[in-house]
């Protein structure tokens, strides 16, 4: 039987292992702090005592952070000793900490490539991640209008910083073809090259919505008042007008659009201007003004120089100035200048300021009355409007030598007819039978030329008579 002998043959082990060290390798797996990965005062890694050797690839639990780390090294070569070792530990304290790296923490272990050392390499430099987009949105409005610039945008993150990109059209037809016909606010004639880039919301609004246009109403002034229109001279001074002002409007009619003036408000005080016309030229048929009292026409003079009122028309008007009217909008809120409109070309936006002055109203006709006696005294007759007067169907009572029909009239009259049964009409001339004598009438305080008429074709039956003046 051969004899038996103890197996015994040398096993050179891995360098990690340190035969000749205390313990063949660093195998506390679990710290409480990350800084016992990396410190001296615990005589741990990188440190002098029992543990004084790790390997590339060991994974350490740090209880406070609930991680894993891995350290990664590097190797600094210890040349002091012969052979050279590798002590895995940086060469100073101060960046021993980046040894180690995080591979994992308590939402789970991750694969060791999903880590990238800061400097994987001196010539290819560290990886910037924050340069990878990392998300994307659309950017979309809950509280305004899009624009043709905010319109099919989005949004790419990263980092802390967003990329923009717009979705635009990109025309398939020739870019010089033109568009046959208007489609909303795509006119005939557009070019496939002039929608080429164009936010693609932007080309199908222009489609589904054509731009409504405003309709503008120009602003207004009146004079207003209610003097009396026809009247005596020298009664008293009207001072009652006033006036009202239009601001005009601009109207979008989409049914959205709130209507707005078309210019501002009033800017100053209002100005009023009196025009006077005379009702007579001291004329051989009308010489109403003695020499020297012939009044002076007027035009566009200040109301408050008028002391009396002469024979004549008086007209009244009114000036203004305006400011500056709201700035108009399409149907899509365009605010372009000038602003095309639907009835009035186009014009500047906003309106600018501006004046006005009202057409001439508040007419006061100023007369002279006529009498007429036709046998118990004279009456005035009912005013009329300074000019040619025809007073028709005046009857006159029977007349005698001792009480004759007598007119008095600022006018001369043209002709004085009776009545005709017969025809049936005033065709009786009857103006050879009336004397006519040049005398003066006061009206109130102030006297006038008038002409009086006498009656002096004897004793005639009550009849009635149509008096025309020149």
């Amino acid at each position: 039987m051969a004899n038996e002998r103890p197996f015994v043959k040398q096993v050179t082990l891995p360098g990690i292992f340190q035969a000749n060290g205390p313990t063949p390798i660093d195998n506390r797996f679990v710290l409480d702090k990350k800084v016992d990965l990396y410190t001296d005062p615990f005589n741990t890694f990188g440190g002098t005592g029992d543990y004084t050797f790790i390997y590339d690839g060991l994974e350490v639990y740090v209880r406070d952070e609930k991680a894993v780390y891995i350290y990664v090294g590097p190797y600094d070569i210890d040349t002091t000793k012969t052979p050279p070792t590798q002590n895995g530990v940086l060469t100073t304290e101060a960046k021993k900490e980046a040894n180690w790296v995080k591979i994992a923490d308590n939402k789970g272990l991750k694969g060791i490539t999903d880590y990238v050392d800061d400097a994987i390499d001196d010539n290819i430099g560290a990886i910037d991640f924050s340069e990878f987009y990392k998300s994307s949105r659309q950017a979309t409005l809950e509280d305004s209008n899009y624009t043709a610039e905010t319109a099919d945008l989005y949004k790419f993150g990263h980092g802390d910083e967003e990329d923009d990109l717009q979705l635009t059209f990109t025309p398939l037809s020739p870019l010089a073809l033109t568009m046959p016909e208007a489609v909303g606010d795509l006119e005939k004639g557009t070019t496939s090259a002039s929608l080429n880039g164009k936010p693609l919301s932007e080309i199908l609004d222009s489609i589904l919505f054509k731009t409504i246009y405003p309709t503008v109403t120009n602003p207004s002034l009146k004079i207003t008042g209610s003097p009396t229109a026809t009247q005596e001279p020298n009664t008293t001074i009207w001072s009652g007008y006033n006036y009202t002002f239009d601001k005009g409007t601009v109207v979008v009619d989409d049914g959205v659009t709130a209507s707005i003036d078309y210019v501002g408000g009033i800017d100053g005080t209002p100005t009023y201007q009196v025009k006077y016309t005379l009702g007579a030229t001291n004329a051989t048929d009308f010489p109403i003004w003695n020499a020297g009292d012939k009044p002076t026409a007027v035009t566009d003079g200040a109301p408050t120089a008028v002391t009396r009122y002469e024979v004549g028309q008086y007209q009244y008007r009114v000036s203004i100035d305006y400011l500056a009217g709201p700035t108009m909008k399409t149907s899509k809120g365009a605010t372009t200048n000038p602003m095309k409109t639907t009835n009035a070309g186009s014009v500047i936006n906003p309106h600018p300021a501006g004046s006005l002055t009202s057409s001439y109203g508040c007419t006061i006709n100023v007369t002279l009355p006529v009498f007429i006696d036709s046998g118990s005294g004279y009456v005035k007759q009912a005013l009329k409007t300074w000019g040619a007067w025809t007073f028709t169907g005046i009857q006159m009572s029977g007349t005698t030598a001792a009480a004759p029909i007598k007119i008095k009239t600022p006018r001369s009259l043209k002709s004085a007819n009776s009545y005709n049964e017969v025809s049936s009409k005033y065709d009786v001339a009857q103006l050879s039978n009336f004397t006519k004598t040049q005398i003066t009438e006061e009206i109130n305080g102030v006297e006038y030329i008038y002409f009086e008429y006498v009656w002096t074709g004897g004793a005639a039956g009550a009849v009635a008579y149509e008096i025309i003046t020149n």
